[in-house]
Order: C-alpha cells, then structure tokens, then sequence
C-alpha cells in the first residue's frame, strides 16, 4: 500500500508548512501589488490566515485533540521510518489467520521482534470504519512493554486516508486521515478471544461505524504477534509492486539517497509476510526465513 500510516505521520510538519507558506505566498503576491503597505505585522496576519484557512470547519477543541494525537503517534511512526525493517505486510496471510479461531488460546512467551512494529493489513472489507467515504483500518502500531514486572502489548488501530496526497485535501483533512484510531491492551495471560475484545484505553470516536472493525483489526494483530513468535517464518523484504523499479533496485543495493527518496514517494521498505509463492511478481525483494533481531 501506498502512504501507510508511518509515511504519512513524518511527512505532515512538511506538507502543513508547505502549504501554509504557499497559500500565504499568494496573498503576499497579491499584496505587493496593492496600494496596501506591505509590513511584517501584514505578513504575519496572512500567515495566520492561511493556517487558519487550512483547518476552515474544524473547532478550535477538536484541531488541539487532534494535535496531541498525532503528537502521540509520531514517535511510533518515526521509530518505524527510521530503521526501515519494522513494517510488516500480512496481506497475504489474512484469509488464514480471519479463518483460525482464537478460543483457548493466549500470550505467554511471544515477543515482537522490535520495540515497536507497524502491521499493515491491506484493504478489507471487514476492517472498513465508512465504507461509504472508503475508509478502513489499514494496520495498527504495534509496541512491547512491560507493566508491573508483566509483557503487555500495545495496539493502536489506524486508519487510511482516501484523500492524502489529493491537492484538495486541506490540513484539517489530512490531520482527521492521521488520528482516527483505537487503543487496546493485550496482556499475557488472558485469553485471548476475550483480550481482542475488550474496551478502548483511548479512540476517535469516528472509527466506532462499525464495531466488528475493531474486533477484526485486534485479533489480525494477535495473529500477527503470534507468527512472528514462530521459530521460523516465510518472509520477504523489499518494496511495494508499484514502486519505481530502479529506484527500488538501488534502494536494495544500499545506494545513498534511493530509499529516503521512496520514503518521501510513499514507499518504504516492507516484510512482506507469508508464503513467498503469493508476492507479487513486480516485487523488489529479497527472501529470507528469519526476521533480523529475533
């Protein structure tokens, strides 16, 4: 998938800045060939303006909410970016674990390969939030704890955004397409069926269309836990099949440059999990059976 989550968190401050400043720019143009003087306090009040003009609709309340969302999920998101091999794809694993009942099982000496690690799920029918508006649950953020001397999973649910990278997405747009998400806990030692379950520690009211959603997207995740606690897994790392071929190549040969220029572009690297035989044959990749660091 395009833009996941991860990618479109670290490149909002830019975006935000780029359009504001475009937006202002124009004014400014417009002001220079005004009879109006053109002073720093004007300057700064089209400034504010056009950031203002950027959220039109969205309460002062909401916009602050929202803020600290994103706040919140950008060092997950940044964590994820920067080491380049903690986002996992199990689209192709879906069918299989939504088919495998979780009764009488639950966590005991599974562990993440990573701190934090992000599960993209691809798009399903069963994750939607508003079918409607095409908005579904595209992965969650995935982070190992420990609470109290215990293990505790931390899952955050978050949604795509249909409109990103839309010229007539506004900030206000693309800031909502960042925050709706859903908080649970999954500790060792409960059952799962009842873990994946459970009530939110925190959510965006907005994703509650459809409760099922939440249910689907928790118990993917505990799947998802529970494979990469395997001793061996099938395991593909490389790129998204629309990415730019040669940019994709280089980036796989370590050449300087080539994968930031995919982060900004909406592709970063990603283990692809499951049988090899179902990847995409465009795919940029390059298998192996054990994920690094477990």
């Amino acid at each position: 998938m395009r833009y996941p989550h991860p990618s479109r968190s670290i490149m909002f401050d830019t975006l935000f800045e780029n359009r504001v400043d475009e937006l202002a720019r124009t004014y400014r143009e417009t002001l220079r060939n005004s009879d109006l003087r053109d002073t720093y306090s004007q300057q700064q009040t089209i400034r504010n303006w056009a950031s203002s003009k950027e959220f039109a609709g969205m309460q002062d309340d909401e916009r602050i909410e929202r803020f600290e969302t994103l706040v919140g999920l950008q060092p997950l998101a940044t964590d994820i970016m920067v080491h380049g091999d903690r986002l996992f794809d199990i689209s192709n694993l879906v069918d299989q674990f939504q088919s495998t009942s979780l009764v009488g099982l639950r966590f005991e000496k599974e562990r993440l390969p990573f701190e934090t690690i992000f599960v993209s799920f691809g798009k399903r029918r069963s994750l939607a939030v508003n079918a409607e508006e095409g908005i579904f649950f595209e992965g969650a953020y995935v982070r190992q704890s420990v609470q109290d001397g215990d293990v505790l999973f931390d899952v955050v649910l978050v949604c795509n955004d249909p409109k990103f990278a839309n010229e007539d997405e506004n900030i206000g747009d693309m800031l909502k397409g960042l925050t709706r998400f859903y908080h649970v806990k999954i500790p060792l030692g409960k059952p799962l069926e009842a873990a994946t379950n459970t009530l939110s520690h925190a959510l965006d009211p907005s994703v509650l269309g459809d409760r099922f959603a939440v249910v689907a997207g928790t118990r993917l995740v505990a799947h998802t836990i529970i494979y990469l606690s395997q001793p061996r897994i099938d395991a593909v790392f490389g790129h998204d099949a629309a990415a730019p071929k040669k940019m994709a190549q280089k980036a796989m040969m370590r050449d300087w440059g080539a994968q930031s220029e995919l982060d900004w572009r909406g592709y970063p690297g990603v283990t692809f999990l499951g049988p090899k035989s179902r990847v995409a044959p465009a795919l940029s990749a390059a298998p192996y059976l054990r994920v690094p660091g477990m």
